[in-house]
């Protein structure tokens, strides 16, 4: 008996410790899955998606009294879950002392007592009771999603006394089909079941679409299923959809989604056309129908749930093996494989029966087709005899003797047409029997593999859709609700083509425990638990997107939502990588970090939206990112993370103190083994630097110190510049810099610290190697051994523009706190020290040129403090290198800048300097010399700038004048200062006349001033003598004045003819950019006029008309000879774009180019040479520089003085036709071929110009020509009542002299014109130029004759007139008679005119003519019967 107990004993023992060792494994996996959802708590399993605006207006809508009071322990689902779990507690203890009142309990957990579902795109909510409807859109405010009234109210369908109740409704978005929708939902249609069993379509504002009966039963269920591309068994089938209706009693109605959609538009349409006529709705939404199918499930005592599977087709063997077991070997296979639908319905006995339905094998009931037939006899019967009263005028006769009759039928059949058809009876093909378990609820899988089942006895059942088999079982959540989820792997970079991988969850939902969990169904593995709030609401979505896109998007914004008492939505967010096993899960979970800090900087919002704490500050924004990076587990996860901050472009986002606390965090928290590893040096030099930005941004930013260093900043910049130079060079560089209009920049510095961490890098050396660079660490925790300097990327020798722009916003940065006295002079040292020096160097004299104001370059303490940094960065440099910058100097074109910096490098750069033998004291010497040269250079330069500066236009700029610097000067040869003052004075920048440059460059003055030869400045270390101009006005005296110091400046280069010459030359050039204003080709022409050499004159003249006018005249002269005579202005803006105005001012100022150019004696005078001054002389530019203007004119070749007095003549005719308006001219018809051929060819030519034996048709064209232009000069000068111009006269007896008319002939023809427009006084001047008067005496004798008869015919009567003739001689008479008195030019003669006139032609004609006599006869008569009057 002992013994048997000491067994018994034994056993219990082993038996307690076999089971104490399985609780404790199963506690160590209970810790480890908590850890493992600790580990995971930064992801927001729970995200919210929006929220109800108004819950009061819920709960007044849908019948409840009170708005329902939320628990004061709710969790909130952006905290952590051990917080979240650790409140489970207080939720258990108020659900426990909850009331146990019912209709408190109904309102305190309203979600568990209202109809509710949300469409696939989450736009809108459907909230019903049994009689009231409400539905909500989502709607974007204040950057949350709201749920707003969009209507509410009760249905049709149902009334307050009617017994009709909801039971059932979904919400069933309905696509566009229009290509500009992009497939969005075009409108959503609510479905609503009832318990008497009918199917109401509903638009989301309430109107009623369609109404039908399909079964006279309780709805239970609707459900839209969209098939996967792939059968359960894994045959092929397409997508598919169909709605699935569940009656109480067993029937499951299936409606193709196609015919669905079809027939909801058409219902849509219909319903509003009969809207529209005045129709009532419910006459129109009862007649029409929706084909469907009706099945009946047999052996089932209780159905709740249904899901449909969709059509496939049966595969090849599995129809080779039916057809084998029935009909054995002998069996025969026709036709292809069939296509059977299959359906799964959960309920009681059976729990869960699978059903299949093939087509083609059910047949109509007898029923449906007594119906079919009865509905087919009266429709036809009535509209027989419709119709056959109607033709023989029955019609009121029928309605008024049988109206019953065809009311009766027309009740018929609209009763056939409502009559819900008989169902299909279909066998279960398996079924999964218990007869104590009643299932409640089945949900399958997007793929259709797989089914989740609850029942009544806390157990979730996991089924295989393809075998019915039950693959596994959770036990514990009653009351459950299930819900799937499919996650994506999205983190591979694949191409979109290639499929990703998708895991498929359940998610169960346990109310009572308050647990959500989701599962994989795979695996079987446990994803996420956490605790929820009581009184939680799973909708999982009822309908895809109708019809399904071709694209195989179902149109969901998420895959489930989740509903609380206070009417906020929520959401899952599932990583994937808690998918997989705990290795690949660590580098998915860091992979997933890394993501979610990518997001975080794209994204800036997006935390705040999903989070319902609402709007965040910078530092919890910073604290999150310092979460995210905290929660990776290795190192090389945490680097990506930094450089991604870094290299992102959220600059308000995110500031170096956020950064380098996340630095130093990340280092504190790491292994002792790995903070040797490179990645933590590269933080700490990333730190180093943001902690040298830091410092300089604060030092920016500091106010300015009156206070002096300890060692006070003298006036005495250095020994080589003293306090009087310093005085007498301020002036000039003010004046200067005042003028070129330079402002402050700092506030336009765009140098963030992204952007100074690319420019920076950290160089390691130790320190025992270092001479040049400081020997102070830079980082805490650095080896002693080591210094860490700052090495510029790129430095000085940027390409781009925006690299120098901003190499030089980081020279402003580390300079300008200095200058301005914002630090010491021993706190720049330090920081200078922290970069190398030749940088340092190049940047300072970056910055001092090209941001003097920033750095206060114009005053006295900011030269003296440029001269004490440069003690410091110069020491120890040897001379050589030194070449660097002033190379810098020498093109810089800041000059008051430059000569500033200059006399710092010879204030300290030399000094210091201590040479060991002789070959390296010659080389200081040459360095020496060499900066002295630039220093003079510099100095005139800044006397030439000064001179423009008072000299300065008003209206002017300076710094839009042409910039200088040593460089160019040099480059441009040996007129370089001739062609700065050139171009500044045909830009109007100085307006200077040539009279004044004249007077100026032509008289004697002794103006005292400091030339410097090569041999005086090597002997003088220094002379610093500055030219001053005085304060002068534009008075000629002054101007005089101020262009002999220029004079005495540039005593070889600057000469009269040099300064004219390209004044010319520039004046030219500028008015070929615009040639509609000749005033500036005019203007170059009068400087040119000044030229003393003739060689220059010739030499300038031929290039202007090689380079700017030979075109342009050609261009002219062809258009003129092609129409003849003066073209419109139109044909001159088409070929020789100019006008004709300034074609005419353009002809004129070109003819007196060429006669410069022809008048010029060439050979007159020798060449003259041009020579530069010592100062600007350079073998390398003398040899490699470009010529200039004087020695490329003087270079010219002699030109052909009678091919330029050709083109002379022409552009007189040119100038002549344009002028005067004349017509019917050609002008270069008017030269033979010979002499057209020699038109625009080069004057250093010597071509053929005429021929002997000219046309006669050329000779009277010239003489017809010579009249023409004779006639418009003098009639010209008649119409303005103004002289003759006598420059044309002149210019055409040129012409005639060049055609060999005689002088005499032109003369005469002017003479002629003269008295013939009146101008008589004038043309008895001219007649006494003319040497052969009979020729003359002939004409005018004309002309007299027909002034009588143009006086005698204006007599004031008939009887006036015929005694004038009357007592003329017959003679005088007939002679008067035969002239015509209308070829005067002028009518306005009187008789004294015509009498003085007549009597000087008889004094020159001779005695013995009857010309003679003929005068006499007139001179009588006008004294005897005229003037006697």
């Amino acid at each position: 008996m002992e013994k048997n107990v000491q067994m018994s004993c034994g056993k219990r023992a082993a038996a307690m410790v076999e089971e104490y060792c399985k609780r404790r494994k199963r506690d160590q996996y209970r810790g480890s899955e908590q850890r493992r959802m600790a580990h995971h708590s930064s992801h927001e399993v729970m995200q919210l998606v929006g929220s109800v605006s108004d819950l009061s207006d819920v709960w007044e809508t849908l019948g409840f009294q009170t708005a329902p009071k939320a628990s004061s322990a709710l969790p909130d689902y952006s905290r952590k879950p051990e917080e979240r779990v650790a409140e489970g507690s207080e939720i258990d203890e108020v659900a426990s002392n909850s009331t146990d009142d019912s209709a408190e309990e109904h309102r305190r957990l309203w979600t568990k007592h209202v109809l509710a579902d949300i469409s696939c795109d989450g736009k809108f909510l459907i909230l019903a009771s049994q009689k009231d409807i409400l539905i909500l859109t989502a709607k974007w405010n204040n950057e949350r999603l709201v749920f707003t009234k969009l209507w509410d109210g009760m249905l049709s369908d149902v009334s307050e006394t009617s017994s009709e109740q909801l039971t059932f409704c979904l919400a069933l978005p309905l696509r566009s089909k229009r290509s500009s929708s992009d497939g969005m939902p075009d409108w959503t249609c609510i479905v609503y079941g009832f318990k008497s069993g009918y199917v109401a379509f509903h638009t989301d504002a309430g109107y009623s679409v369609h109404r039908q009966q399909f079964e006279v039963s309780a709805v239970v269920k609707i459900k839209l299923r969209s098939s996967p591309a792939s059968s359960p068994s894994g045959d092929f089938m397409e997508h598919q959809q169909e709605l699935v209706i569940l009656y109480e009693n067993g029937i499951v109605v299936i409606i193709n989604g196609t015919i669905l959609y079809t027939s909801l538009q058409s219902f849509k349409q219909n319903a509003a056309t009969a809207v529209s006529k005045g129709s009532t709705e419910d006459d129109q939404v009862e007649l029409q129908t929706i084909p469907h199918e009706k099945y009946q499930c047999s052996a089932k005592k209780s159905v709740f749930d249904v899901i449909s599977l969709g059509s496939a087709r049966i595969s090849v063997f599995d129809q080779l093996l039916n057809a084998s077991t029935l009909g054995g070997e002998d069996a025969t296979v026709k036709g292809p494989q069939p296509t059977f639908r299959r359906f799964l319905v959960a309920g009681s006995r059976p729990l869960c029966g699978s059903y299949f339905i093939i087509e083609g094998e059910s047949s109509l009931a007898l029923g449906q087709v007594a119906k079919d037939v009865a509905s087919k006899v009266t429709t036809a019967l009535t509209t027989r005899i419709t119709a056959t009263a109607n033709r023989f005028g029955l019609a009121g006769f029928l309605e008024r003797n049988i109206p019953s009759a065809i009311t009766a039928m027309k009740d018929a059949e609209k009763r056939f047409k409502t009559m819900p058809k008989s169902p299909t009876y279909v066998e279960a093909r398996y079924s999964f029997f218990d007869p104590r378990r009643i299932a409640t609820a089945i949900s399958v899988s997007a793929s259709g593999r797989s089914a989740a089942l609850t029942d009544n006895f806390g157990r979730v059942l996991l089924l295989d859709c393809a075998s019915g088999l039950v693959v596994r079982m959770w036990k514990g959540y009653r009351s459950a609700e299930v819900a799937w989820m499919t996650l994506v792997d999205n983190r591979a970079k694949s191409p979109s083509s290639s499929p990703k991988i998708s895991v498929e969850c359940i998610i169960i939902y346990a109310p009572r425990r308050h647990l959500l969990e989701v599962w994989t169904a795979t695996s079987g593995k446990r994803l996420v638990a956490v605790r929820v709030e009581q009184g939680l609401r799973l909708l999982p979505l009822g309908a895809d997107l109708l019809p399904f896109p071709a694209a195989g998007d179902s149109g969901r914004a998420h895959q489930c939502f989740f509903l609380d008492l206070t009417g906020r939505l929520y959401t899952l967010n599932i990583p994937f990588y808690l998918t997989e096993e705990e290795a690949e899960a660590t580098d998915s979970h860091n992979a997933q970090l890394l993501q979610g800090v990518k997001e975080w900087l794209v994204y800036p919002d997006a935390r705040r939206r999903a989070s319902p704490a609402g709007n965040r500050g910078g530092s919890s924004r910073s604290k999150d990112l310092k979460e995210l990076i905290g929660q990776m587990t290795n190192i090389e996860s945490k680097n990506q993370a930094v450089q991604m901050v870094v290299a992102s472009q959220s600059d308000e986002r995110i500031t170096t103190g956020h950064l380098q606390e996340i630095i130093q965090l990340e280092i504190r928290n790491l292994k002792d083994g790995e903070k040797a590893s490179s990645i933590v040096r590269s933080w700490k030099d990333l730190s180093s630097i943001l902690s040298f930005y830091s410092t300089l941004q604060h030092n920016l930013n500091n106010p300015s110190s009156e206070e002096e260093d300890d060692d006070t900043l003298s006036m005495v910049v250095s020994s080589a510049l003293s306090e009087s130079d310093v005085s007498a060079l301020l002036p000039l560089v003010s004046a200067v810099s005042a003028a070129s209009n330079i402002s402050p920049t700092l506030l336009d510095l765009n140098l963030d610290w992204r952007t100074f961490l690319s420019m920076l890098e950290v160089v390691r050396v130790e320190q025992a190697s270092v001479e040049d660079f400081s020997e102070k660490d830079a980082v805490d925790g650095v080896d002693n051994r080591e210094s860490l300097l700052f090495r510029l990327n790129g430095g000085e020798k940027s390409s781009s523009d925006e690299e120098k722009k901003l190499m030089l916003d980081f020279g402003v940065l580390l300079f300008a706190p200095y200058f301005q006295k914002k630090i010491s002079y021993k706190e720049m040292v330090e920081f200078v020290e922290r970069l190398q020096r030749k940088e340092v160097i190049g940047l300072l004299l970056t910055v001092w040129l090209e941001r003097n104001i920033d750095v206060d370059g114009c005053s006295t303490e900011g030269i003296a403090r440029l001269d004490r940094l440069m003690h410091e960065l110069l020491r120890n440099m040897e001379p050589e290198d030194l070449q660097e910058y002033r190379s810098v100097l020498e093109h810089s074109t800041v000059i008051p800048a430059a000569l500033t910096a200059c006399l710092a490098f010879l204030s300290t750069g030399f000094h210091r300097t201590l040479a060991t033998d002789e070959e390296e004291w010659e080389q200081i010497c040459k360095e020496k010399l060499e900066w002295n040269r630039l220093s003079n250079r510099l100095e005139t330069l800044l006397s030439l700038q000064v001179f423009l500066v008072k000299f300065l236009t008003s209206g002017k700029s300076f710094a839009d004048a042409t910039p200088v610097s040593v460089q160019d000067f040099q480059r441009r040869g040996t007129s370089a200062a001739a062609e700065y003052l050139a171009s500044w004075m045909a830009k109007g920048f100085v307006d200077i006349p040539p009279a004044a440059i004249m007077t100026a460059f032509h008289t004697s003055s002794e103006v005292e001033i400091r030339l410097s030869s090569t041999e005086e400045e090597e002997k003088d270390d220094r002379p610093l003598k500055f030219l001053t101009i005085p304060e002068i006005s534009m008075d000629s005296k002054e101007v005089t004045e101020a262009l002999q110091v220029l004079k005495a400046l540039f005593p070889k280069s600057l000469t009269a003819d040099v300064l004219l010459a390209n004044c010319c030359l520039e004046l030219v050039v500028l008015w070929n950019k615009n040639p509609e204003d000749t005033t500036l080709l005019n203007l170059g022409l009068l400087y040119l006029k000044d030229v003393v050499r003739s060689q220059v004159t010739h030499g300038v003249g031929l290039m202007i008309w090689r380079t700017f006018l030979a075109e342009r005249t050609s261009a002219i002269a062809t258009l003129m000879e092609k129409v003849g005579k003066a073209p419109k202005e139109r044909l001159f803006a088409r070929d020789v774009h100019m006008s004709d105005t300034a074609v005419i001012a353009f002809l004129d100022s070109t003819h007196q180019l060429l006669n410069l150019v022809a008048d010029a004696d060439y050979n007159r005078q020798e060449k003259p040479i041009f020579e530069t001054e010592d100062l600007w002389y350079n073998e390398a530019a003398a040899a490699t520089g470009k010529k200039s203007v004087v020695e490329l004119a003087v270079m010219q070749a002699a030109s052909n003085a009678p091919l330029v007095r050709h083109h002379v003549i022409l552009l007189t005719i040119l100038h002549a036709i344009m002028h005067f308006g004349l017509k019917c001219v050609k002008p270069l018809s008017l030269f033979d071929f010979k002499a057209r051929e020699a038109f625009f060819q080069d004057f250093t030519l010597h071509p053929v110009l005429s021929i002997l034996d000219i046309d006669q048709a050329t000779i009277r064209a010239r003489h017809q020509f010579l009249g023409k232009v004779i006639a418009a000069i003098v009639k010209h000068a008649a119409e303005h009542c103004e002289h003759p111009n006598v420059t044309w006269v002149e210019r055409i007896e040129e012409v005639a002299a060049y055609w060999e008319v005689a002088g005499d002939e032109v003369r005469t023809l002017y003479v002629v014109e003269l008295y013939s427009n009146g101008l008589d006084e004038l043309g008895s001047e001219a007649y006494k130029t003319v040497t052969d008067k009979q020729p003359l005496l002939c004409l005018l004798l004309t002309l007299a004759g027909q002034r009588l008869a143009g006086l005698t015919s204006n007599a004031q009567s008939q009887t006036s007139f015929a005694r004038n003739f009357s007592t003329m001689s017959p003679t005088l008479g007939a002679w008067v008679r035969s002239v015509d008195a209308n070829a005067l030019a002028s009518q306005e003669i009187d008789w004294e005119q015509c009498y003085l006139l007549v009597r000087n032609i008889s004094h020159d004609l001779n005695r013995n003519t009857a010309q003679y006599k003929l005068c006499g006869e007139v001179i009588e008569w006008i004294q005897s019967y005229v003037l006697t009057r």
